[in-house]
């Protein structure tokens, strides 16, 4: 399987710069169909605390960006994005987007990382994750998980 880490200098809170900055970084590589294409946690919006601001519904921008990735490179994405729960704190998040542009799996952050008060911010999830596609199984961890 070839796997493509896409490591970027997050432009702060900014989703459509770092959507450009991802459709660049991928148009100027070689992603064979198939592969898994992986975004660092938060990717749209950098570690930000402002949940009011950044937090999406599951039917966002970012999944919508998400998804199209996916079906453009007919790969696998996973990639980290602030979700809205049903309080007023948010939720980190971690998906598996399949190359047909559909979630294929959902991750919650179980531990938030309360030296950077993530967590006065942010509800733990409470479950592990594996996820199976062709020739691998992959288990999400976000940062201080």
């Amino acid at each position: 399987m070839d796997i493509s880490l896409v490591q970027i200098d997050i432009s702060w809170q900014n989703k459509e710069q770092n959507f450009s900055t991802v459709d660049s970084l991928l148009s100027t590589s070689e992603t064979p169909a198939g592969s898994l294409i992986i975004l660092p946690e938060m990717f749209a919006t950098g570690f930000s605390m402002d949940v009011a601001l950044n937090a999406e519904n599951s039917d966002g921008t970012t999944m919508d960006f998400l998804g199209r990735t996916a079906k453009k490179y007919n790969s696998y994405v996973i990639a980290g994005l602030t979700e809205r729960s049903d309080t007023d704190m948010g939720l980190n998040v971690c998906y598996l987007i399949a190359p047909d542009g559909n979630p294929a799996g959902r991750y919650v952050k179980n531990y938030p990382f309360s030296l950077g008060e993530e967590d006065k911010f942010f509800l733990a999830g409470d479950k592990s994750a594996v996820w199976n596609i062709p020739d691998a199984g992959v288990s999400p961890a976000i940062c201080y998980d």
